[in-house]
């Protein structure tokens, strides 16, 4: 599958960035507010999927990246990691979001800290 294909598939599933909010109503960095966490991570989801829509090479994905997380508060994109055989990037925003792009162009957005109490779908907005 050739990286333009998965990004047409990515753009597809934003639609359905519910399923890609993660949430933690745990300790650990600053929580945000309930109310503003599903739209956060709704607009990242669209901003990340229009950048992977756009481009063909691995490279080409970090430059429109950057721009897109840094308005939604993420820091730059780390140095290439790997989890087994698959290589990802990295970036974190204050809440403890972590938001990984892999090799083939899937991205996750996960371990976000919710000022919620109780933290229920209700709570976020999605029940």
């Amino acid at each position: 599958m050739t990286h333009r294909n998965a990004a047409r598939r990515l753009v597809a599933l934003a639609a359905a960035a519910p399923l890609v909010l993660l949430t933690d109503c745990s300790l650990g960095a600053e929580p945000q507010p309930a109310d503003e966490a599903v739209g956060h991570d709704e607009d990242v989801a669209a901003g990340v999927s229009e950048a992977l829509a756009e481009r063909d090479a691995w490279d080409e994905y970090v430059e429109p990246f950057e721009e897109v997380l840094a308005e939604q508060g993420f820091s730059e994109l780390g140095a290439v990691e790997r989890r087994g055989a698959m290589h990802y990037l990295l970036a974190t925003d204050a809440h403890g979001a972590r938001l990984e792009l892999d090799e083939q162009g899937r991205f996750s957005i996960a371990d976000a800290r919710i000022d919620a109490d109780p933290c229920t779908p209700e709570a976020l907005g999605i029940g």
